[in-house]
């Protein structure tokens, strides 16, 4: 089975999501055949290299405070349940461009299991420590610390390499309609969108492994529904 998960580093739901899908992979009897491929998605575009405090952009996207505070404590409950460290007062809102080749760059010379060690030590950075995903310097790092010659990341991300690749993936995703993360694409046919729980994944897995056995199950569609997710910006 081809899971496609596209996600941005700076998401916090999409941080929740991952912990929520790993622990359905890991209770998943079929996991060994199951490849995950982590695409990207940005939540702004347009956003500056240089960092502006999470919180600060998450308000003004907001807008109204009351909401705001309702939706920075969701995301808190929903991060403690799964043992997540979620520091929103340190997370430094940056373009996640750089951050996207990079991991493009570990599925390239690593493997999917590479690049997963890769996506975690970027929102780990990001979520718990107050790293700078735009900084090249703090990627390299990063990106060593999950298995890579920081040398190499280094040079890479100096260069214009895999730029054209993260370009083309993120028209993919907008050629799917995606507007929202995480969204999990399964065998580009079905597709589920937010963190849902452990529980409701593995279901899904279930029924897209019975569906491919089968040979049954029509094409597209999203299914959402608790869990939030990370609206769109510009």
């Amino acid at each position: 089975m081809n899971i496609e998960i596209y996600s941005d580093v700076v998401c916090p739901w999409c941080y929740i999501g991952k912990r929520r899908f790993d622990k359905a992979l890991a209770s998943f009897p079929g996991a060994a055949d199951v490849t995950v491929t982590w695409r990207p998605f940005q939540l702004d575009p347009e956003a500056s290299s240089e960092p502006v405090p999470h919180l600060q952009a998450y308000a003004a996207k907001v807008g109204d405070p009351a909401s705001f505070d309702a939706a920075v404590s969701e995301l808190q409950d929903a991060a403690a349940g799964e043992e997540l460290d979620l520091r929103l007062d340190l997370a430094q809102r940056v373009n996640t461009f750089d951050a996207h080749r990079l991991l493009n760059l570990a599925l390239a010379e690593g493997s999917s299991e590479r690049q997963h060690s890769v996506l975690d030590a970027l929102m780990r950075g990001y979520f718990t420590e107050g790293r700078n995903l735009a900084d090249h310097g703090e990627l390299a790092t990063l990106g060593e610390q999950a298995g890579l010659n920081g040398t190499d990341v280094s040079a890479y991300l100096s260069s214009d390499a895999g730029a054209e690749e993260v370009r083309a993936q993120l028209g993919e995703g907008r050629a799917l309609g995606l507007d929202s993360v995480p969204t999990y694409v399964f065998e580009r046919r079905w597709a589920v969108s937010g963190a849902q729980s452990p529980e409701t994944m593995g279901q899904v897995l279930m029924q897209i492994e019975a569906a491919m056995l089968g040979g049954g199950g029509g094409g597209g569609g999203c299914c959402g529904g608790g869990g939030g997710g990370c609206a769109c910006s510009a």
